[in-house]
């Protein structure tokens, strides 16, 4: 059978090979949730801040849960970068039972911390 790239001095390429090299190039940069802003998370206040605010200030969670018999909400998101450089922030929010935050923490790779 005759083969359209030999006819143009090209050779055909095997698609085990292409496909491996798609991969290779797809694992460069991998993200891992949605990113947030993270500018309110000083004004988080145990008792006082609302669900309702917590959605304006920073969006959907990316995760809800229990933890203890209380509701918890996460927001994560991690980059991954070509040559294993990654960047990671995560704020975890737990709530009294009701509609308000009773803890919180935040955790970040970026090295500075919000309001500080």
């Amino acid at each position: 059978m005759n083969n359209p790239f030999e006819k143009r001095g090209m050779k055909k390429t095997n698609p085990y090979i292409t496909a491996a090299i798609l991969f290779v190039f797809s694992l460069g940069c991998i993200t891992v949730g949605g990113d947030f802003p993270v500018d309110s998370v000083p004004a988080i206040a145990k008792g006082v801040t609302t669900k309702d605010e917590l959605v304006q200030w920073f969006g959907e969670p990316y995760q809800r849960g229990l933890e203890d018999g209380q509701e918890t909400w996460t927001y994560v998101y991690v980059k991954r970068r070509p040559g294993n450089k990654t960047e990671s922030k995560e704020l975890h929010i737990s709530f009294d039972g009701g509609n308000k935050v009773d803890s919180y923490s935040y955790t970040t790779t970026a090295g500075e911390l919000p309001g500080r």
